[in-house]
Parts: C-alpha cells; structure tokens; sequence
C-alpha cells in the first residue's frame, strides 16, 4: 500500500465520509465544494485528487470545473483501515523491546497501558493537541469567515481542550472532542483554516 501525504489523506477521509447510501461518491457535494474554491485552493485540491488517482485510490473525469464522475476502488476503501493495522503491528511488536546500556536508577517502564498517552504512532500527542489549540486560537477574529455560526461550537470545544490536562486525561474523551471539532470544520465548506485543523485533528486520531 502506498503511503500517502498527509493532505491527500484528509481529502480521501473527506470522499469517503461524503458517499450516498449505495456507497457511491456525492459529486453534487464535491461541485458545491469546487464552485467555492479560489484560485490557489482549485489547484492545490486538483493536485491531491490526482496524487489519490496515482496512488490507485480513486477514478475521477472532471467536468465543468470538478469532478463530476468520482469513484473510490478498493485501496481506497480499505486505505485506513490497513494502515491502522500496520501501525497497531508495529506498536505491538516495540512494545515487547526494551535495550537497557550502562546503569540506570529512577526509571519507570510502562508497556501495554490501556488509554495512555506515552505514545500514539510515533506522535506526540500532548504535542498535537496543544498545536490544535494554538491553530484555532491563532485565526479565532477571523473564524465566521469559514465556520459561520458553528465558530462558537468551536471555540467552545477548544477551550474545552486547552483547560484538559492531558497527564491525566482519559484518551477517549480527548479524541471524542477533537473529532467533533474535525466534523465542525469538514462541515465548515473547506477554507485553509478548516484544512489545517483537519489534518491536526486527523493525525490525533489516527
């Protein structure tokens, strides 16, 4: 399986997140999408559709301006579900190696703990979460520009992390908030702010 960039991931999540019942793509979604896009985002996001259609992700034929025929294949279905295998397989087979040289005092080694924070995929996740925070912080005056009435939802959620403490914190919560905060900015119509904050809050809950 190819690995792909972090941003052609969060565009795959979003196709596959957007499909109708019968499980094809929403192309009326994605002409909305495109019909809002300027310029510079047209061409960026044309880019990652094709870096997915390279990778053998999806077929796509554009017409008038977005891709009116969209269709995901079978490595893009089943994209993170192998990835999370082979992170969960790596995880699992470092988890029973520990290299100790020369002489060690006061050290405490955690394997296997249930809903910790030591380690999640090679990220640091308290590092993730305070990144988020600083993002919506940073762009907080000019937030209804793409989030229109849901900015304060997300402020509020994100104040919600900001006051966590992590240390101690329950994983599961964490990760409750920061996927509503990711579906608040999917919803909020794909502006750069929306994306940055959800390709954070994609690699925290990965």
């Amino acid at each position: 399986m190819k690995q792909l960039t972090k941003k052609a991931e969060v565009l795959l999540e979003e196709i596959l997140e957007h499909r109708l019942e019968n499980g094809d793509c929403d192309t009326n979604y994605w002409k909305d999408r495109f019909e809002e896009y300027s310029v510079s985002e047209d061409a960026i996001i044309r880019s990652l559709f094709k870096e997915l259609r390279e990778a053998g992700m999806i077929l796509v034929s554009w017409y008038d301006d977005y891709p009116a025929v969209l269709m995901l294949l079978s490595n893009g279905v089943s994209y993170f579900e192998e990835k999370d295998s082979n992170d969960n397989l790596a995880a699992h087979s470092s988890s029973y190696v520990n290299n100790f040289y020369g002489a060690a005092t006061n050290v405490q080694i955690q394997q296997g703990t249930v809903d910790s924070f030591q380690k999640m995929n090679g990220e640091d996740f308290n590092s993730l979460v305070r990144q988020l925070v600083q993002t919506v912080n940073k762009y907080d005056a000019v937030l209804e520009s793409e989030y229109g009435d849901a900015a304060d939802d997300l402020r509020k959620n994100c104040k919600d992390l900001a006051q966590t403490d992590l240390r101690n914190a329950n994983v599961s919560c964490v990760k409750k908030t920061v996927s509503y905060i990711r579906d608040l900015s999917v919803n909020a119509g794909g502006g750069l702010i929306a994306a940055g904050i959800i390709e954070i809050a994609t690699r925290l809950l990965r």
